[in-house]
């Protein structure tokens, strides 16, 4: 059985995900030793698993007032362009809207 995939986000990224500023997210980066370590990008834009950034997040008391969905888009984003990505999202919704999610209703 193999493992999910990696997903990567940015600073900004886990910001948003914890409803605070970039600047906050680089002070617990330099605070807290337990800060999951990059896993990529630069040191400008350094990357992290999102799974380690969420358990951080959870055990740390730091996990904003967001929605599912907002937990929901990096993981879409993983998987290609933006734009293909939304684009499959919105046909998805489509065809169970018309109940065709099993090929043909």
């Amino acid at each position: 059985m193999t493992s999910p995939p990696v997903v990567p986000v940015t600073l900004a990224e886990i910001a948003r995900l914890a409803g605070v500023g970039r600047a906050a997210v680089s002070n617990w980066r330099r605070r807290h030793d337990t800060f999951p370590q990059q896993i990529g990008g630069t040191d400008t834009s350094p990357h992290f698993s999102l799974t380690d950034i969420e358990k951080w997040l959870r055990d740390n008391g730091k996990l904003g007032k967001t929605t599912s969905r907002e937990w929901l888009w990096p993981r879409f984003e993983a998987l290609g362009d933006r734009d293909e990505t939304g684009l499959a999202i919105a046909t998805v919704g489509r065809l169970l809207a018309r109940g065709e999610s099993d090929g043909g209703g």
